[in-house]
Parts: C-alpha cells; sequence; structure tokens
C-alpha cells in the first residue's frame, strides 16, 4: 500500500481491501457509520481538518534505515518502533511477557478477543477505529500477577526519512497487585512528515498500579496522534504524564473507564508550543463504578504563531455514586499571535459527586517581573524563571524513578522542553 492519497483516499483504499479479522471489519463498518473526522464533532472542533484532510498520505509496508540510534537511559527495558514497525523479538528471560503483536494474538487469542471486542465496542474516535481497522504492527506487554516491574519499560519510535502514515500499537495488560512503569518516546526528526498514530492500550486488573510517562520531539512537519484507551479494575490506578513541544499538529486522545470500586486516573500534562507549531488535547474519563477518582490537570505555554486545544470530559454514570473528580486546565499565551482553546466539562447522574472543572488563560504577569528584577536579576533570566516555574507543578507529577542514576530523566530540566 504505498500509493499516494488524503484521509478520504486511504479509508476508501482500505475499504477495498480483504480485512485480517471479524474484528478489524467491525471496526471500518463502525468507522463507516460514525463518519470521518469534522466540525461538527466537539473533539476535533480547534483541529486543523481542512489542511488535514487535504495532506498525501501513504501507508508505508517497507522499513528504511534509521540515521542514528536512540540513547535511553542505562537503567530501563529498551524496545523501539523502527518506521512503524515494532522491532524487537520475544525474550523468554524477562520478569514480564514481551511479544510482538502478531504472535500474541495468537498465543493470548481469548485476550485479544475479549479486548478488542470492547475497545471497539466503546470507541467513539473515528482515528481509533481506523486503526483498529488496519493490519498494524505492535508489541504486547502482560506484567504477571504480583509481580513488580523494578526499571521501567521504555518503548521509542524512530522514524528514518520516509515520509507516510504510520499505526504503531501497544497493548499492555497488567495482573493483580502487579506494579509498573512505562515510557513512551517519540524521537522524531525535524523534517519527518506524514502521520504517525501511536494508539497505547491498558488493561488493569485489581490493585494493579501503572505509570505512563509520554515525551515527543517536535516536527513542524508531521502530524503526530497519540490515541490512549484504559479500562480500570477495583483499587487499580493509573498515572500518565505527558510532556511535549508540539507538532505539525499534534492530538492526543485519551478514554479511561474506571470500572471497579476505588479504582483511580491521574491525567497530566506539560507542553511548550514555539513557532508554529499545534497540539490538541482531548480527553473522556468515564466513572462507571462507586468511589472512583480522576485527576486531569494539563498545563500549556504559546509562544510565536502556536495553538492549542484542551476539551475534557468527566462523564459520571448513574451508579458511580462517591464518585470524585478533578480537572484543571492552565494555559499561558506569550505572544499576541498565540491562541488558545478550552473547554472542560462535567456530565454528572449520579447525585453523591464531589466533582470541580476549570480553565484560566493568563499573561506574564508584570509584577512578578519587576520582584524578581528588584533582586538583581535581569528581565531575560526572569522571564525565563517564571516560564519555567510555570511547569515545575507538572515535573512534579513525573515518577521518580524516571530521575535516578541512569534514568531516563537523569539530566532533565524544565529548560529542556522550552527551548
Amino acid at each position: 500500500m504505498t500509493a499516494t492519497q488524503n484521509l478520504d483516499g486511504l479509508i476508501s483504499l482500505l475499504e477495498q481491501s480483504k480485512f485480517s479479522s471479524l474484528l478489524q471489519k467491525k471496526a471500518f463498518e463502525k468507522l463507516e457509520c460514525i463518519g470521518q473526522p469534522s466540525k461538527k464533532m466537539e473533539a476535533y472542533k480547534n483541529f486543523p481538518l481542512i489542511k488535514f484532510n487535504q495532506t498525501q498520505l501513504k501507508k508505508n509496508d517497507k522499513s528504511a534505515p534509521v540515521s542514528k540510534p536512540v540513547l535511553l537511559g542505562k537503567n530501563v527495558y529498551s524496545y523501539q518502533f523502527i518506521d512503524g514497525n515494532f522491532a524487537n523479538e520475544s525474550d523468554d528471560a524477562l520478569p514480564f511477557v514481551c511479544m510482538p503483536l502478531e504472535k500474541a494474538k495468537k498465543s493470548y487469542s481469548s485476550f485479544f478477543q475479549s479486548r478488542l471486542s470492547k475497545l471497539i465496542e466503546t470507541e467513539k474516535d473515528p482515528l481509533a477505529l481506523l486503526h483498529f481497522s488496519m493490519d498494524v504492527s505492535g508489541v504486547f506487554f502482560y506484567i504477571p500477577p504480583g509481580v513488580t516491574i523494578e526499571k521501567p519499560i521504555a518503548i521509542s519510535h524512530l522514524l528514518s526519512d520516509l515520509d507516510g502514515s504510520f499505526f504503531p500499537r501497544i497493548h499492555i495488560a497488567i495482573g493483580k497487585n502487579a506494579k509498573v512503569d512505562f515510557v513512551d518516546l517519540a524521537a522524531m526528526e525535524p523534517t519527518n512528515s506524514g502521520m504517525y498514530h501511536t494508539l497505547i492500550d491498558f488493561s488493569l486488573e485489581e490493585d494493579a498500579k501503572a505509570t505512563l510517562l509520554m515525551k515527543k520531539s517536535p516536527s513542524t512537519t508531521l502530524w503526530d496522534f497519540t490515541t490512549v484507551r484504559a479500562s480500570i479494575k477495583k483499587g487499580a490506578s493509573l498515572k500518565t504524564v505527558s510532556l511535549g513541544k508540539g507538532s505539525l499538529s499534534q492530538r492526543e486522545d485519551y478514554h479511561v473507564r474506571l470500572e471497579g470500586e476505588e479504582s483511580c486516573c491521574d491525567l497530566n500534562g506539560l507542553a511548550f508550543l514555539k513557532k508554529n507549531r499545534q497540539l490538541h488535547t482531548h480527553i473522556l474519563v468515564d466513572h462507571i463504578a462507586e468511589h472512583t477518582t480522576s485527576y486531569q490537570f494539563f498545563k500549556t505555554a504559546l509562544f510565536d504563531h502556536t495553538r492549542s486545544s484542551f476539551n475534557g470530559k468527566i462523564f459520571v454514570e448513574r451508579q458511580a455514586q462517591k464518585t470524585d473528580a478533578y480537572q484543571l486546565n492552565n494555559n499561558l499565551v506569550l505572544s499576541d499571535n498565540a491562541v488558545a482553546y478550552s473547554r472542560p466539562n462535567l456530565e454528572i447522574f449520579a447525585d453523591d459527586v464531589k466533582a470541580s472543572h476549570g480553565s484560566t488563560f493568563g499573561e506574564m504577569e508584570e509584577e512578578d517581573l519587576f520582584y524578581l528584577q528588584t533582586r538583581g536579576i535581569d528581565a531575560q533570566t526572569a522571564k525565563e524563571m517564571l516560564i519555567q516555574g510555570f511547569g515545575m507543578e507538572l515535573v512534579a507529577k513525573i515518577p521518580a524513578v524516571h530521575f535516578e542514576r541512569g534514568g531516563l530523566l537523569e539530566d532533565f530540566s524544565v529548560s529542556d522542553l522550552i527551548g
């Protein structure tokens, strides 16, 4: 599949092909029913759809040599996608299962039949349904019950000079009382173009604990999509932190289902956008069971001609009494040409709930700059300090394991994101 076409052409080409499974066909039929992304969809209201729909895409089936490797921390388990293709083999010596997706679907067929059926049934995003309709390269991680993985599992994405559409997928199943930290690292070159759509799926059993750190390099020519899906059972928790600089247009889409009592999710994001980069965040947290807790905290600083949007929803179902939900989006607008949109939402059908949501938009405070300058700090340094301070609250959300010696963020500072 190497012909060049826009999104509509890519979907039409898929329609003419043979589906490898009934589930893929079901996903495509649902995509046809929902339709392609449009401005009528709340999730895409501020996304640059006209420009995206004009972009010429092609699905590459072959990978090309990568110009340089990504150097991860020493104290991590390291895996790679190269041009959207998972590049590692299974390793039976590990304390967890890591297996290419094609092989895992055979070895864990009952799990995937059940999981994919549920994902497709509950999916409402057209680009996610497109992903589920395709034959893609991917990886399956399984953390056995009661096992704590001491080192983070890091997955890096590398692109050569290929232009095209890439659809890597990561399925993660975490057993009862297991604990693990994941890192998803996109190391794109500034000249990479086309579309890169990563789908990360979590399935957490009772009392499982997982974290996900996502860190991306900027590109002004790449459509960069990340879809996160999670089902969380009784007493389990998932924490995510996204660090980024945006891209031609970066979009993060989260749907988390809190299915068991005392389950919890904590979703966080920090971005510093420069030049003409964009970042669009869409979140749905579905409180299904009683005594569930969710947090959403996202911050964006906008320079130059950048754009961002935040569309987050807390959905509390009728039976989800004693829900505790929090949502906040902060925006620091540092240019007259930058634009930020924010739509925090609550949809509550239970009557015993604690929920709050809000958004803020601000500029650099002259009083703060003046105070620092009265302490002998020059104007430029004072401004840089205030911008870094804007991000510190989110940096504190990053799991400590990543800052340890040999860890991925051993020498990290907020200035690394701003530069």
